[in-house]
């Protein structure tokens, strides 16, 4: 599809981290472009490979021995092979430096013609942007992302502080996304009454800190938060702000106007 005389990229989710994670970015894309028909959408290609992907949060928490960033770019790979010229991963973990930075290495050496984006870094630009006035942001995540503090680094080039809720309270977050019973990647939608109890608790945590905002550090996350809550705050989705940032790269003639964060 070629818009205005410039040609629009093929956009590819690295879906499968977890599986609801990558069907949400593409939902956000579509949402987040303006089109009258269904032949107005930017194309997309969603490939979701789970079960060949290890678990981020266990590798950088030591459980697990193998870095997760071949198979990652493995899928990208695929993704490249089905035309996509940028790309994004709808896994907040995986742009922990030491998996994204393998990931990156192996897309130079293989000199593919795709350009997958940071979504740390997109949701850096984008409070700095839309919210110019927040300085102290929650950050609500997975252990694996709390220990890799890549939230911590790369916000603090946009004059970010990021508050990380006490370690207690950083476990019954893990366990609202992680937990075999009542976690999120285990039951799906509807978002279990104990997964959103603990997360309300911890949002509750971080307000005594003092965040004016709190990064949904998890894209499994987000589906805890579709309904209005009663804590009036203001929510960063790190999924939001990729599909936006891939809709930009993609087809920048095509981007809804942020309407509000």
């Amino acid at each position: 599809m070629k818009s205005k005389g410039r040609k629009t990229h093929v956009i590819g989710i690295v879906g499968g981290m977890g599986p609801m994670a990558g069907l949400d970015l593409n939902r956000k894309i579509f949402d987040q472009t303006k089109a009258n028909s269904d032949q107005e959408h930017v194309p997309v290609v969603l490939s979701s490979f789970s079960a060949r992907i290890p678990d981020r949060t266990a590798y950088l928490t030591g459980k697990e021995r193998i870095n997760p960033a071949k198979a990652i770019f493995r899928v990208i790979e695929l993704l490249a092979a089905s035309g996509a010229g940028i790309a994004g991963i709808p896994c907040n973990t995986a742009h922990s430096p030491c998996i994204f930075s393998r990931i990156n290495e192996m897309v130079e050496k293989q000199d593919l013609n795709i350009r997958v984006l940071h979504m740390i870094q997109e949701t850096g630009k984008f409070i700095a942007a839309a919210c110019p006035n927040v300085r102290r942001v929650g950050l609500l995540a997975t252990l694996g992302t709390y220990c890799s503090r890549v939230y911590q680094e790369i916000l603090a080039g946009y004059n970010l502080e990021v508050i990380i809720p006490e370690a207690m309270i950083c476990r019954e977050v893990n366990a609202a996304v992680y937990h075999s019973r009542y976690g999120i990647k285990a039951t799906g939608l509807p978002v279990s009454n104990e997964a959103q109890r603990l997360l309300i608790n911890a949002i509750h945590h971080l307000k005594t800190k003092g965040v004016q905002a709190i990064i949904l550090g998890c894209t499994e996350l987000p589906f805890a938060f579709e309904r209005k809550h009663a804590n009036k705050m203001l929510f960063i989705d790190p999924t939001l702000v990729l599909a936006r940032a891939l809709v930009r790269e993609a087809a920048p003639e095509r981007l809804k106007p942020l309407l509000n964060t």
